[in-house]
């Protein structure tokens, strides 16, 4: 699958970059951005450019100048100066330094800005996106609300175009009871539903699936009212009616896959890391501790030696002389009885000489 065109943003104030990015990612578009000209010429040396939105007054360089070199390094890029009423001016050298096109600060119609950059995008990489399937295996699951039957017919035709299966809801509500009765990966909703704004269908949904994508359609769109939607967490704010039906669904779908994918991821990280295995393991080892095991056979006896058995016969005999000499029946005197013997024959003899002296 042929990577999404990149934009590059080049302005000064944060809260333009900020609005345009929300803008672009909505639609499908990888967005670099860069608050100065040298920071842009390095992001350009690292990164495939396909279209690049500068402000007219950087606080380093002139904005034509920054596109003038950002087409050294790629001159398929589609460039356009970004600058107010006032200042607004169109020369030969701006066409020839590559300006494209330009956008009139400040922004209030977000249909110009992605149909500015959409016209900016190279032909090559517009005819490999319009090549994209959107179907697969594993298609998205699409619930289209919208009050008006043409609206939503139309809308529904672009995404079962690209693979998605569709179910279709005339109210907020049909749509919600759809939603929590099975697994869908985006919801397509009108912003003024008649029984629900667009901002309650998406806080709503989120609480029935937060990993379902939301995408608001809206006859005038602004960027005000984009920045607001995205804040709340809506994947991309669609105008109506689809001018290019394809490329508006196929923003919505890679949307709805990206969120089914994290939603998978997470649902992995859940789950305990091969805890059947080591339960069954455990268990073997177990089992086999608790089998009692077979003696082993003892070793054979080693040889002895013929000298160590000669010494062992004569201790032996030397042991049982004294018995053999005792006649049968009698039991052998120690010498501590004779010694003893002697010392009571020797009282019983009475007095010594010395005595009776």
């Amino acid at each position: 699958m042929p990577d999404a065109p990149t934009v590059l943003v080049v302005d000064d104030e944060e809260a333009v970059l900020s609005l345009l990015e929300g803008l672009l990612t909505a639609e499908g578009h990888g967005v670099v951005r860069s608050s100065s000209g040298e920071r842009a010429l390095e992001l350009a040396d690292n990164t495939t450019i396909d279209v690049a939105l500068v402000d007219k007054n950087l606080p380093d360089m002139d904005g034509v100048e920054l596109v003038r070199r950002l087409v050294e390094r790629r001159p398929e890029i589609g460039a356009a100066i970004m600058t107010g009423l006032g200042s607004l001016r169109s020369s030969l050298d701006d066409m020839r330094a590559g300006v494209k096109r330009y956008l009139l600060k400040p922004f209030d119609d977000a249909a110009v800005v992605t149909r500015t950059v959409r016209e900016l995008v190279p032909r090559q990489q517009t005819e490999s996106s319009a090549r994209i399937d959107g179907g697969s295996d594993d298609p998205v699951r699409v619930i289209v609300a919208d009050a008006s039957d043409k609206d939503r017919d139309e809308i529904t035709a672009a995404f079962e175009d690209v693979g998605c299966q569709v179910a279709k809801a005339t109210c907020a509500q049909e749509a919600l009871l759809q939603l929590a009765a099975g697994e869908h990966d985006l919801i397509v909703v009108a912003y003024d539903m008649g029984d629900m704004t667009a901002d309650d269908v998406l806080l709503r949904a989120k609480r029935v699936n937060k990993h379902v994508a939301v995408v608001v359609t809206s006859a005038n769109p602004t960027l005000p009212m984009t920045a607001a939607l995205m804040r709340r967490g809506a994947a991309a704010l669609l105008a109506k009616p689809l001018k290019d039906r394809r490329r508006s669904a196929l923003a919505a779908v890679g949307h709805a896959r990206a969120s089914r994918d994290r939603a998978r991821e997470s649902v992995e990280k859940a789950k305990p890391p091969s805890a059947p295995a080591v339960i069954v393991e455990a268990s073997a080892d177990a089992s086999s501790r608790s089998r009692p095991q077979e003696p082993e056979p003892a070793p054979p006896a080693a040889p002895v030696a013929d000298e160590p058995k000669v010494e062992t016969e004569a201790a032996a005999s030397a042991t049982e002389a004294p018995a053999a000499a005792a006649p049968d029946g009698a039991e052998p005197e120690t010498e501590t009885t004779e010694a003893g013997s002697a010392g009571a024959d020797a009282s019983a003899a009475g007095p010594s000489d010395e005595e009776e002296e």
